[in-house]
């Protein structure tokens, strides 16, 4: 075989060992995940200042820069990791931000933990339970 077959042969391995990393980084095979389309990644989410109740809203991208860690997305004013969903309280209705449940909490494959968790914690405003008073 001569020295052209051989650089065309490898050419063509290194051309199809890409093509196949490309499929399965797209499927999702290979980490990194496919990318969700445009319009998820500009769709403009809420969130909420556990500590001041200050509400932020950026596109969902923004808010995968910026990076999660426990269940908060870091705040872009304070660095701090303290962004989460806004809740309604089932007591005085105000828009608040509740902590994640301790990772405890959540491998408890029963409900007995998370109900405990979720009798112990108080609205911010006005002090009551946040979930009326029972699991939601």
């Amino acid at each position: 075989m001569g020295a052209k077959k051989i650089a065309a042969v490898v050419v063509l391995i290194v051309v199809i060992v890409v093509a196949v990393f490309f499929i399965m980084k797209r499927s999702g095979m290979v980490a990194g995940g496919p990318t969700p389309p445009a319009s998820v990644l500009e769709e403009r989410i809420e969130r909420i200042d556990m500590n001041s109740g200050e509400v932020v809203t950026k596109q969902y991208q923004e808010w995968q820069k910026l990076g999660q860690k426990d269940g908060a997305y870091k705040n872009p004013a304070t660095g701090q990791y303290t962004m989460v969903i806004p809740e309604i309280c089932a007591a005085c209705r105000a828009t608040i931000g509740l902590p994640a449940p301790p990772a405890n909490v959540r491998a408890d494959k029963g409900n007995e933990a998370l109900a405990q968790w979720q009798q112990s914690i108080k609205c911010p405003k006005c002090g009551k339970n946040p979930f009326g008073g029972g699991a939601r």
